[in-house]
């Protein structure tokens, strides 16, 4: 072989490694996928608060039925396994995210009746609390609005749910028959309507408003006191 067939031989060879050294440096450079992984043991309590904002997120998003510890673990960067080593059960994880979303709420509205006496200012309270809520947190409160929902298409929920769902209620029910009793607002209609009328009425505004972002929350809100308050209709 002469000395310009080496050199040519040596040439092509060294252009064919050219595209095989640019793919390798590529694929090198290419931001590698997170790994799911297991439960930190050193903080569980903070592996356990991802889970729960996951499964928020996907209890809000996908619905009790469609959600997965695959598609909860996934979102907090863990196997859909590992979520097992904190809850049991599908429904033990939404009466978990249930009753974190209480352990905000209820102590609020329990401060809320006892510093306010009279209707007005219970009501206006209770709705100021829903509406901080819901700009703090949306998905918590279309979670709660959803809750009925889900409860009546999947009943074996009710065994997991605590007792807060019936202590919200109790505190409702307790500032109607309140305002009955001292004639704030007229006792010709049932605690039980009316509690159904402003529970619907203020679930319904937190599901509109974090499917749609049309307006402020707190300005709906302000709406729906006027309405209760008579102010909404001109004279």
């Amino acid at each position: 072989m002469t000395n310009r067939e080496t050199s040519l031989t040596k040439t092509r060879a060294a252009s064919a490694q050219k595209p095989a050294k640019a793919a390798h440096r590529r694929a090198a450079a290419a931001p590698k996928k997170a790994k799911l992984g297991r439960p930190s043991q050193r903080n569980p309590g903070e592996t356990r608060s991802k889970i729960l904002a996951s499964a928020l997120k996907c209890f809000t998003e996908k619905g009790f039925a469609a959600t997965t510890f695959a598609a909860v673990g996934r979102e907090a960067g863990l196997t859909g396994p590992a979520i097992y080593q904190y809850f049991d059960s599908k429904g033990a994880l939404y009466a978990a995210t249930l009753e974190h979303i209480y352990e905000v709420l209820v102590p609020d509205i329990s401060i809320a009746l006892i510093d306010n006496q009279n209707f007005k200012a219970r009501l206006h309270q209770i709705l100021l609390l829903t509406a901080d809520l819901h700009e703090s947190n949306p998905a918590a409160t279309a979670f709660l609005s959803s809750l009925p929902v889900e409860v009546r298409q999947e009943p074996t929920l009710k065994q997991h749910l605590s007792n807060r769902s019936s202590t919200v209620l109790s505190a409702l029910t307790r500032v109607f028959d309140d305002a009955k009793t001292s004639g704030e607002i007229s006792s010709a209609r049932s605690t039980d309507s009316l509690s159904m009328f402003f529970f619907g009425s203020v679930m319904g505004l937190c599901l509109y408003h974090h499917a749609s972002q049309k307006t402020a929350m707190r300005e709906a809100i302000e709406v729906f006191l006027d309405i209760v308050e008579g102010k909404l209709l001109s004279d």
